[in-house]
């Protein structure tokens, strides 16, 4: 029994088993999602064996199976709402990264006007980051140095060994 206990207890910081934001999330859909299905379940059995014992005269038996049946085909589909609920309303909303970078991605490659792409880019962060303020500084452009051309002609030749 030992060996277990030191076995999770090596385990659950490496796997994240008790990382503080899953447990939480977990506990709060499961939990609910318990709840939930539970009221239904009741609720199905209790109707069904009141509507079954006027038409056919079974017991419960048929009422449960249906009501079983009913929880099955439940589940999963309010798992997923509830999940989507509890992460827009205590996790804020999870956002798709690859999604938000690819579309900025294509702005990026079709806008040119500095102050569209900053407001743009602003924009992004506000809807996926959520701050509680957002601001950008932009470093004022270093005044443009002309190359001369036949300094660089003259450094590569000077690499390779020729006078």
């Amino acid at each position: 029994m030992g060996g277990l206990r030191a076995g999770c207890a090596m385990c659950g910081p490496s796997w994240r088993i008790w990382a503080d934001d899953v447990l939480i999330n977990r506990t709060l859909v499961y939990g609910t999602l318990t709840v939930i299905l539970t009221a239904v379940y009741v609720g199905l059995v209790i109707g069904l064996q009141a509507l079954l014992r006027g038409l056919i005269s079974h017991d419960s038996g048929v009422a449960i199976v249906i009501s079983t049946v009913a929880i099955y085909f439940l589940f999963q589909p309010l798992r997923r709402r509830i999940q989507q609920v509890i992460d827009r309303r205590v996790y804020r909303r999870k956002y798709d990264a690859a999604k938000v970078v690819a579309a900025f991605s294509a702005t990026l490659r079709q806008e040119v006007d500095l102050e569209q792409l900053r407001e743009h880019l602003l924009a992004v962060v506000q809807q996926t980051m959520e701050p509680a303020h957002v601001s950008l500084w932009l470093r004022p452009p270093e005044p443009s140095r002309k190359r001369k051309p036949w300094l660089l002609a003259r450094s590569d030749e000077q690499e390779r060994g020729e006078p």
